[in-house]
């Protein structure tokens, strides 16, 4: 299958904050990969001290509908099958990926990027994901292939998370122990010892595997149910930090179940997330894709308006994964 492709990349050139990163990411042309290390304190605990934690994860890989899915088709380009079937980028997202960096780097934070281990099939996509690396956002796994975790083999999952382990910490620099389990699972990984210590074995500490799909109108649902969705320890000693809320795809995306919607209303429900976190001092995992984030808001208002909400809380952490899972291990008494 081939496709043409009519890029939107003028478009987000044109303004200069990512003119910003684009220089951003020049400056960090040359020299060695540094590790993504939490840079807050190694110490937090929001039932002790208050507040709440934010974390917010983008999930890279193929747009979901098929090879014969165009994301809009009022802008006229589509991703190739190619792309599809690996965790390939087009010129549009990679743009807009940096654009994502550039927020959080204006409020002086990171987010995190669950990548698959094919992305480093072809050279510019190795190339983009070290230059972005260096920026010092988390880049952790989502598995090789993007196979749901719970429907293939526990031999294909060491295969699969082994090889991709390699990859992102050859090219990228940074020690992988993190995994978004692909898709999602209404029942995470429960009851699936052989599974966790599988993914402990090939040196994984965390996973995001949890997540229930939702239909059109649960918005308020989805916001009461934070507080049941927090992160949990399996008996293996394998963490699980699953999904809260809401995923773009399910808010926006006819076949994931949700429907069209303003971005005001994707923004107003965001700041409803943090406020019940903030309300009750919990973790908060959010989980967003970047295709389908271009599609919807290819300014990315709701990163920054959701960014710019929590920091008028100076007891509001804006953090990665990685960082809430170290503040986690470090105090296990944040999930009583």
């Amino acid at each position: 299958m081939s496709c043409k492709k009519i890029s939107r990349r003028n478009f987000l050139r044109d303004t200069s904050q990512l003119a910003a990163g684009a220089a951003l990411a020049a400056g960090y042309a040359s020299g060695p990969i540094a590790a993504a290390e939490p840079a807050q304190a190694d110490r937090y605990n929001p039932k002790k001290d208050g507040g709440c934690a934010v974390a917010i994860g983008y999930d890279v890989d193929m747009p979901p509908g098929g090879t014969e899915y165009l994301y809009d088709r009022n802008l006229g380009w589509q991703y190739t099958e190619d792309e599809i079937a690996h965790g390939h980028l087009i010129d549009d997202i990679r743009d807009y990926i940096n654009r994502l960096g550039d927020i959080a780097e204006r409020y002086d934070t990171h987010i995190t990027f669950f990548i698959q281990g094919n992305t480093f099939e072809k050279q510019i996509d190795i190339d983009f994901w070290k230059t972005f690396a260096k920026r010092g956002h988390a880049l952790d796994s989502h598995s090789y292939n993007h196979d749901a975790l719970i429907n293939i083999t526990v031999e294909e999952v060491r295969e699969q998370l082994t090889k991709s382990k390699k990859l992102l910490e050859t090219h990228l620099g940074q020690k992988n122990i993190g995994l978004r389990g692909p898709g999602g699972y209404k029942n995470a990984l429960r009851n699936l010892p052989e599974l966790q210590q599988v993914i402990l074995d090939v040196g994984i500490r965390w996973v995001s595997t949890q997540f229930r799909r939702a239909t059109f109108g649960e918005d308020q649902t989805w916001i009461d149910m934070i507080p049941k969705v927090q992160p949990f320890y399996y008996p293996t000693d394998l963490l699980e930090m699953p999904f809260a809320g809401h995923q773009d795809r399910s808010y926006f995306d006819v076949d994931m179940g949700g429907s069209p919607r303003p971005v005001d209303e994707w923004i107003a429900y965001l700041k409803g997330c943090v406020d019940i976190a903030h309300e009750k001092n919990l973790f908060l995992c959010l989980t967003t894709h970047p295709s389908t984030s271009f599609k919807h808001d290819p300014k990315a208002r709701y990163l920054d308006e959701l960014f710019a909400y929590c920091r008028k809380r100076p007891d509001i952490r804006l953090c990665t994964y990685r960082e809430m899972f170290a503040w986690i291990d470090a105090d296990k008494s944040s999930l009583e």
